[in-house]
């Protein structure tokens, strides 16, 4: 499979499920600022590579990049990652590092350091062609990202081969959006239930 169409998979507009966020995070530690979808994107092969080690966000695809990163932030700094959905019910955190990277003569930040254990620890159910964002909050003046999965690839791939269906027939009415979300709504614990999990 290619790049995906958003759209096609009535993902364009983005969803949004910050306020589905903060009720999981808040009652936790709080937080000092509000939670921002900062990227949508498709889970490339690369992203998955144990060996590069590294999940990326091309710079112009993330949201209001000036006001993601501090001055002192701009070529790396440390983050912590919470993982929502993807696994199980709990909510996992961990450490990595966001730095920038420059990929195929393009800018990225990337994930990096730790980012084979995430990928380990989540195998099986984050693969190749899901679809997931990325928010981002901060905690004491620290950064933090919130990884969630709302797609999963074979959502993808029927919404894909419904659409091109539909082109075909040139009857562009039918909408394909409705799993959207369904790989993130499906799988969230009450906020009593969620517990955040040291990595």
């Amino acid at each position: 499979m290619g790049r995906v169409d958003f759209e096609n998979l009535g993902l364009d507009p983005a969803p949004n499920f910050s306020s589905q966020i903060k009720d999981r995070i808040d009652h936790q530690e709080g937080r000092d600022s509000e939670i921002k979808l900062r990227i949508m994107k498709q889970v490339f092969k690369t992203d998955m590579n144990m060996h590069h080690d590294r999940f990326s966000m091309p710079v112009n695809q993330i949201k209001d990049i000036k006001d993601f990163l501090k001055e002192n932030e701009i070529e790396g700094t440390e983050v912590k990652l919470v993982e929502m959905g993807l696994k199980d019910d709990d909510v996992h955190q961990s450490t990595m590092r966001l730095r920038k990277c420059h990929i195929n003569s393009n800018i990225s930040y990337v994930l990096a350091s730790n980012w084979s254990d995430f990928l380990r620890r989540n195998e099986g159910a984050l693969k190749e062609n899901d679809i997931v964002q990325v928010y981002s909050f901060r905690r004491d003046g620290k950064l933090w990202c919130v990884l969630i999965k709302i797609m999963d690839a074979d959502d993808v791939a029927r919404g894909t081969a419904a659409s091109e269906r539909s082109t075909a027939q040139e009857n562009n009415n039918g909408d394909h959006g409705t799993v959207a979300g369904q790989a993130f709504h499906g799988s969230q614990a009450s906020e009593e239930g969620a517990r955040i999990s040291q990595a």
